[in-house]
């Protein structure tokens, strides 16, 4: 289900399409706005976990040209490079990560708007009409009677034009018809060699508040039912029927409780277990590679098993943890050390709290 966020009411609104898939779904992750096709005026897609594959399921908005850039559809995004450092952060500074162009030819904004495009921009959908106000069209080779004068209309068609202009609908009733970029929108899974298929079996004892899978550019991670708390790693340009023995999976020796990808680092994965303790693993460059034992480095501090993980959207290795001892930190993955801790709350942290971290200093 696709929907769309607006800066006036209705503030959020259902798309037009649904996306039903043919399986049933265990999980759904989404790909970074950089990762999406702009060409093909694909504006979004979704990364569809079933019981033993991966299935991408774009969607794109139709348009009459392929060839360029719709930079309507595509505006400046959030970069990969943060806005600071953690001891910057942890300093008091502030920032915000810098936008990027989606535009594949790089040039700037004001030039990658080409005049037919901004033409065919500024030109009304034919599908959204005003009703006619009152008035009836002229009939196609309709002659005027003779001497240039019109017809008498009938005094039961002038009865019937008033009557119809007195009811007719004012502009202010068709501002209800919202109208968005994005009423074309189709959705739908991508071409079949794009599928990751014949996957381990997945694990079903994840707790229901925290990550099942998880995806960034060039990475999926998904938790699997196979002893010692193992997370497979599964390259997205490595699709088809995957080998087993080839998966790349990090052994945790311990339950799962959340894990999550650093949004700065694709190659950063962190895992919470119930052992209290937090792994911090390398996925390495070709993501393959069998089963890996040992994680870069632990993160100790929690009394109890700490139950979710969130990385700050602006500062780099910077990492909020929570768990069932009540307590939340914030670490510094650079320093492998806790920068900040907060008074033990009254009850665990049952829900995310990125927004917090943005504005906890």
């Amino acid at each position: 289900m696709f929907y769309e966020v607006s800066e006036k009411s209705p503030y959020l609104s259902q798309g037009p399409n649904v996306y039903r898939g043919a399986e049933q779904q265990k999980g759904m992750g989404m790909v970074p706005k950089r990762a999406v096709n702009v060409m093909s005026c694909q504006i979004a897609r979704f990364l569809q976990l079933t019981q033993n594959s991966i299935i991408p399921v774009g969607y794109h908005v139709q348009r009459k040209s392929q060839s360029e850039f719709h930079s309507d559809l595509f505006p400046d995004t959030a970069g990969s490079e943060p806005a600071l450092t953690a001891d910057q952060w942890c300093q008091g500074q502030n920032g915000k990560v810098a936008k990027v162009s989606l535009d594949p030819k790089g040039q700037p904004k004001a030039a990658s708007q080409p005049k037919s495009h901004s033409k065919q921009n500024g030109t009304k959908s034919p599908e959204i009409r005003p009703p006619s106000e009152g008035k009836s069209p002229t009939p196609v080779g309709k002659s005027p009677t003779p001497g240039g004068k019109s017809p008498i209309p009938d005094s039961r068609t002038v009865s019937e034009e008033s009557r119809s202009s007195s009811f007719s609908p004012t502009p202010k009733v068709l501002n209800i018809v919202r109208s968005s970029k994005f009423r074309h929108i189709q959705g739908g899974t991508l071409h079949r060699s794009t599928h990751i298929e014949k996957l381990p079996k997945l694990s079903v004892a994840m707790p229901g508040d925290s990550n099942g899978f998880q995806a960034n550019r060039d990475f999926v991670a998904a938790a699997l039912d196979i002893a010692g708390g193992q997370i497979g790693i599964f390259k997205l340009t490595h699709t088809g029927r995957q080998d087993t023995d080839e998966v790349l999976m990090f052994q945790n020796s311990a339950n799962i409780m959340d894990f999550v990808f650093d949004p700065f680092n694709n190659h950063r994965l962190v895992v919470a277990c119930d052992d209290a303790r937090i792994r911090v693993w390398k996925v390495p460059e070709g993501g393959r590679g069998g089963t890996v034992k040992e994680p870069e480095f632990f993160l100790i501090g929690h009394q109890e098993k700490p139950n979710l993980l969130c990385f700050h959207p602006q500062a780099s290795s910077l990492l909020a943890t929570a768990g069932f001892d009540c307590h939340l930190f914030i670490w510094n993955l650079e320093e492998r050390a806790i920068s900040l801790r907060m008074d033990p709350l009254p009850q665990p942290v049952r829900i995310s709290f990125f927004l917090l971290m943005s504005t906890i200093n």
